[in-house]
């Protein structure tokens, strides 16, 4: 089965739940059957049935800890005060599918298959709760091995444990998704660090390839720093400039086309340089299925050279940071514009004539606006993409 679903998608790179999700259903349904349902959790956007990537995945052990202490604080810090608390919030959801009764495990998968992830969530939540309560709040010298045979010998009866972990209320699809974009970013940074022992003001050198006529070398070093280190490391390439391409956002777009990630220049009249990183391809625009107007991911990030050098990241990054999802506007591209960053104002606004534009503080990243006036004219308009080879 596995097998089978490898050769009909290749892009799937990392997805340790779908095994033990085929090893359920197959005690219902056929092969092909088997087949064809996991095929289709695969390819659903909407409710998110399951993460097919190494970075999407771990973020998504990761938010439980999140996730815990906002909705059952008392609990979330009774588990941390103890050893092998991380190991708990790291492992938490093999607890579900590996120790609980199956009769529980099936049940739990008809909800699962009716509202995505979030239900596994929700059951997680539930779980540590029946444990704190069983237990008095006494501690354990081993967490890990007495929540496992708790799970094995569980009090609640699946209706019961089902009804625990439908009561905590305000529990959104978007308060999911803004943590998991979050730990998104620390997954990768974290990922590159450990593949990417070099740093990056090492591989700068190659900057000088690009030609730009809006940055110099010395200010693309700068500009270097603030990249993911694992996109510092590749080389850059100038991909679109209007004084080649001419002065149109379609021309633009057409030079891009799913290339990812990229550079966005832009350099007015009055001399002043400022811009933004792109971690999304500007293709996604046109994703049917995408029911948002804006897409990208926490990597995005504005910045302004000239006149000052200043970089300003998605404020989600911050610890204690309250998201909205005007906090999570980080792209939006048409035919008749191209916007980095929104909420109460466009980051960067660029109309399809790549004349004129404006710039204005927005809450997906916090930034002033990055032209003194706030509209301006463009002198000049560069994409830059990482080539590989």
């Amino acid at each position: 089965m596995m097998f089978a679903i490898e050769n009909a998608h290749p892009e799937i790179t990392y997805c340790p739940l779908l095994l033990p999700l085929a090893s359920v259903l197959l005690h219902y349904v056929e092969e092909s059957v088997c087949f064809e349902c996991l095929v289709a959790l695969l390819q659903e956007q909407t409710l998110k049935y399951l993460h097919q990537t190494r970075v999407e995945y771990e973020a998504f052990l990761m938010n439980f800890t999140k996730i815990a202490a906002k909705f059952i604080p008392q609990t979330h810090s009774y588990l941390t005060e103890q050893n092998e608390s991380k190991e708990f919030l790291k492992n938490w959801i093999w607890i579900i599918f590996e120790d609980l009764p199956f009769s529980h495990l099936v049940r739990i998968i008809d909800c699962f298959l009716v509202e995505g992830l979030k239900v596994l969530y929700r059951v997680g939540l539930a779980l540590a709760d029946s444990y704190k309560k069983a237990t008095g709040a006494k501690k354990s010298n081993d967490l890990m091995s007495s929540i496992r045979e708790h799970a094995r010998n569980i009090p609640e009866s699946p209706k019961q444990l089902l009804k625990a972990a439908f009561q905590f209320r305000g529990f959104s699809r978007a308060t999911i998704r803004s943590i998991q974009s979050k730990n998104q970013v620390k997954v990768r940074n974290k990922l590159s660090e450990l593949q990417s022992p070099q740093r990056l003001g090492h591989n700068v050198t190659v900057a000088t390839q690009i030609n730009s006529n809006i940055i110099s070398h010395s200010q693309l070093q700068g500009l270097w720093k603030w990249l993911p280190e694992r996109i510092a490391l590749l080389k850059p390439k100038l991909i679109f400039s209007t004084s080649e391409h001419g002065y149109s956002l379609i021309s633009l777009y057409n030079q891009c086309q799913e290339t990812e990630p990229l550079l966005l220049l832009v350099k007015s009249v009055k001399q002043e340089i400022f811009g933004a990183y792109l971690s999304t391809n500007l293709e996604e625009r046109n994703n049917k299925e995408r029911k948002l107007a804006f897409f990208g991911t926490g990597e995005c990030f504005l910045f302004s050279l000239v006149p000052e050098q200043e970089k300003y990241g998605w404020v989600g990054l911050k610890d204690n940071e309250t998201l909205d999802a005007t906090n999570q506007m980080f792209i939006r591209a048409a035919g008749n514009l191209l916007v980095i960053g929104g909420g109460d104002g466009d980051g960067i606004h660029l109309k399809s004539d790549l004349n004129n534009g404006w710039t204005s503080y927005c809450d997906t990243f916090g930034n002033p606006p990055l032209a003194s006036n706030g509209q301006f004219q463009c002198a000049e308009v560069e994409v830059v993409s990482f080539d590989t080879d």
